[in-house]
């Protein structure tokens, strides 16, 4: 199965020695989107999300993030809340 990460592994992390183990570090710019894939990662990091809520949470955060934008572009009213349906 071919990977899809552009570069080969060693251009896109570093190691750091962590006690006895090595913990990977990604080479990256900085984006409004990197805090949504660190929101992410920390949601779904335990393992014991089932696909449904993570599904359903990342879709919850989306719509927080979009009334976000509208609001702060002028676009939309700030009701001071989230109510998606």
């Amino acid at each position: 199965m071919p990977h899809a990460d552009p570069l080969p592994p060693d251009q896109m992390y570093y190691a750091v020695a962590v006690g006895n183990k090595v913990r990977w570090i990604a080479i990256h710019g900085f984006s409004k989107l990197e805090g949504y894939h660190k929101w992410m990662n920390r949601q779904l990091s335990s393992g014991n999300t089932s696909p449904d809520l993570a599904g359903a949470l990342m879709c919850h955060r989306n719509g927080q993030r979009n009334i976000d934008g509208d609001v702060r572009n002028a676009k939309g009213i700030d009701y001071g809340m989230y109510e998606l349906r």
